[in-house]
């Protein structure tokens, strides 16, 4: 640090210091990102999604001949093994996705989809997702104060697929 006083001034008490020279912008940068990122962490922490689940899979019948194997690097008869897998998509029902009450985004954009929910605490908006390389969905009712959700999308993947998702 450059302290524009003598060493001689520094020792005496009533001496009068100058700050460092510090450019001001300098102090409102980390700040911003301070409120910056706390206020996202806090917007993202609505239900959302899970990047990944494990999931194990068999099947029911196995045909005479055949055996079962897990498809891994390399396959394993183990058929308890579970298995990683990605979000791809996000969906929203008026009830349980059994009922199949789909509903469409209200705004449908090539990396984004919002979706306008209006649940109540006696028939609530559910929120349901999907994984790659497996037909197990899971879902859940959103608490009545969640009011939208955005559904962020790949579009440089086929079919894109769902990447994220907050919702408010």
């Amino acid at each position: 640090m450059i302290w524009d006083k003598a060493a001689s001034d520094l020792q005496d008490p009533k001496a009068e210091m100058e700050q460092p020279n510090f450019p001001r912008q300098s102090l409102w940068l980390p700040l911003f990102l301070a409120l910056t990122c706390t206020g996202a962490s806090a917007a993202a922490d609505g239900p959302a999604c899970p990047k990944t689940i494990e999931v194990s899979q068999k099947p029911a019948t196995i045909p005479d001949g055949f055996h079962a194997y897990v498809n891994g690097g390399p396959p394993t008869a183990d058929l308890s093994v579970a298995e990683k897998v990605e979000l791809n998509q996000v969906s929203f029902s008026d009830g349980p996705p059994t009922e199949i009450a789909w509903l469409a985004p209200d705004r449908d954009e090539r990396t984004y989809q919002v979706y306008k929910v209006e649940g109540s605490k006696e028939k609530p908006i559910w929120l349901t997702c999907g994984y790659s390389n497996t037909s197990i969905i899971i879902s859940m009712p959103l608490p009545p104060e969640v009011k939208s959700c955005k559904v962020m999308h790949d579009p440089a993947v086929l079919g894109y697929p769902a990447t994220g998702m907050t919702c408010r």
